[in-house]
């Protein structure tokens, strides 16, 4: 895609075309204190969300239901061990009618681990190949916070089947905001229950989306030839306007499917499906043009400026802004972007956030302006000698940071932050061995400096760091030195949730 370059993405909302469109990333165990030395945040697991008929074979129960407990501790880690309790309100698969009531692992202690708050309803897909129900019954948890109450009800000596239901199950929530695409999936579990679905392979064809995510409103491409083979031989079908296609009334069994369309490569190249009666295959194809940009970055005074992170994105016919891709310069100021589509093109730095002073430049566009303009290119098209001028950096100021414990003994290998007004972290420093760290921020903007560190217990670190309370920096120059104090975290878990 890129070259001396990093790829990045942004989360989305599932759509009908392409649902949450990632990987699931190391979804294998992380046992506790075995296999990490650090707790690890919840989100690390993003999956693509397919269409309720492609999960039905692959789940031992599905249904709908609400959460009425939920024991997670609120860390935003997932080496937790958390049972979940859901009152079914509508099975579909594997509950008998008089099951009320389904305890659920939502992956603990993987990077899988799904969060279900109390209150929610959701669609659950949920598999009995739980290996781990026996942590996950006597609820053990990691450190020194000892062992979370068991819920209600729940007898760890007799403990009641646990399902697996994590962030890669397909599982997805019924609300206002889901009831779009969650309606669909409603309508087809009734009617897979009462044996009226059909068997079906079907899916989109996206236009480039593989290197960044299409948004509300997605390119698609129209005319790809789409082969599908399989019980019956082989057929095709055309992707239509809107870049759908689909195989209908087929029999059960393996297929494979394959796309083409001049111009393009594909991905995946080919995709297997299996697919039971009554149920689909769904797949998602990504037409990859050759589209080239190169030139070269340079500051204010003319001279080539290296590593100087520079974002790609497409302007697309709906208004909307599609990340593509940033790439870093290389010591002589060059970029260059490959595998681009057709359409037109902002070029630029800061485009989505605020200085730094990594990137000390005001928010500015190709070729050097502080508006948006566009850079159209067409399909396969190599454009070359591009020239980005950069504008004159924001200037810096040193702050100079001391952390201690309470005992005024000075803390090592602190991290020391600069917070912007809302939160978000600005800048990153660490503390020496006398407990002194130079932050670099830019001048004429107001911060709150804050330090932490982690805490190591029993062989593993807590998810708890030791903190310090939050102390201003105030925009106007300052020399002297701000003095941070940690607190040792308290342990223990926030009381169990339970529903009115």
């Amino acid at each position: 895609m890129l070259e001396a370059a990093s790829q990045m993405s942004n989360n989305r909302t599932p759509t009908r075309l392409a649902r949450l469109k990632a990987i699931c990333r190391d979804c294998a165990l992380l046992l506790l204190g075995a296999l990490t030395t650090f707790a690890l945040p919840a989100a690390a697991c993003e999956c693509h969300l397919d269409p309720a008929c492609s999960y039905v074979s692959r789940s031992d129960i599905i249904f709908v239901g609400k959460v009425t407990y939920s024991n997670d501790d609120g860390s935003g880690t997932f080496v937790q061990a958390t049972p979940i309790r859901f009152e079914v309100e509508e099975a579909f698969k594997g509950l008998p009618p008089d099951v009320h009531e389904v305890w659920i692992d939502p992956g603990s202690f993987t990077s899988c681990y799904a969060e279900y708050p109390v209150g929610k309803r959701y669609l659950v897909f949920a598999s009995s190949k739980l290996d781990f129900s026996n942590l996950v019954a006597m609820t053990i948890v990691n450190g020194p916070r000892g062992l979370k109450p068991s819920p209600p009800g729940f007898d760890p000596n007799h403990p009641p089947t646990v399902y697996l239901a994590n962030e890669c199950s397909g599982t997805r929530e019924v609300s206002a905001n889901t009831e779009d695409y969650v309606a669909s999936d409603l309508a087809f579990l009734r009617a897979w229950k009462k044996g009226q679905s059909t068997t079906r392979v079907y899916g989109h064809v996206l236009d480039n989306s593989l290197y960044g995510w299409p948004g509300p409103n997605p390119a698609v491409v129209q005319g790809v030839r789409v082969t599908l083979t399989g019980v019956g031989g082989k057929q095709t079908a055309i992707s239509d306007d809107k870049g759908d296609f689909s195989f209908d009334g087929l029999s059960a069994g393996r297929y494979s499917l394959d796309a083409a369309m001049d111009g393009h490569r594909v991905f995946p190249p080919a995709v297997t499906l299996d697919v039971a009666l009554g149920t689909c295959g769904y797949t998602d194809f990504d037409m990859v043009a050759n589209g080239i940009m190169e030139g070269i970055v340079k500051d204010h005074l003319g001279h080539p400026a290296l590593r100087i992170e520079l974002i790609a994105r497409r302007v697309l016919p709906s208004g909307y802004n599609q990340f593509i891709a940033y790439t870093i310069t290389d010591k002589k100021g060059a970029f260059r972007f490959t595998d681009l589509p057709s359409g037109d093109f902002q070029l630029g730095v800061n485009m989505d956030r605020r200085p730094t002073s990594q990137m000390p430049y005001a928010k500015s566009y190709y070729p050097g302006k502080l508006e948006p303009t566009s850079i159209n290119l067409s399909l396969n098209e190599h454009r070359k000698g591009l020239t980005f001028t950069l504008p004159p950096p924001l200037k810096t100021r040193t702050v100079n940071v001391r952390v201690t414990w309470a005992d005024s003994t000075p803390v090592a290998k602190a991290n020391v932050s600069a917070l912007w007004s809302d939160g978000g972290t600005a800048e990153l420093a660490q503390t020496d061995r006398s407990g002194n760290a130079r932050l670099v921020c830019l001048s004429g903007v107001r911060y709150q400096i804050e330090a932490s560190k982690w805490l190591l217990a029993r062989g593993a670190v807590s998810h708890v760091a030791a903190h310090s309370g939050p102390s201003n920096l105030p925009a106007e120059p300052w020399n002297g030195v701000i003095r941070l104090v940690l607190t040792k975290a308290s342990h223990g878990f926030q009381r169990p949730q339970l529903s009115p």
